[in-house]
């Protein structure tokens, strides 16, 4: 399975300016959005902007 997933994988690079989606885990989606059953959530929060960059291995 590793190699399937190295053969396919590639690394992404975001700039400033560009919008972005966020995934949480499940247990942190209970302070951000109020769903009674969990299999309604939704797995993607956004998109949010990305306003600069702490450092350069960020995103």
């Amino acid at each position: 399975m590793k190699r399937y997933y190295d053969k396919k994988h590639r690394e992404m690079e975001y700039g400033v300016g560009e919008y972005v989606y966020l995934k949480l885990q499940s247990y942190r989606q209970v302070s951000v959005i109020k769903r009674a059953w969990p299999k309604l959530r939704p797995c993607y929060f956004g998109p949010y902007r990305i306003l600069e960059k702490k450092w350069p291995s960020c995103l």
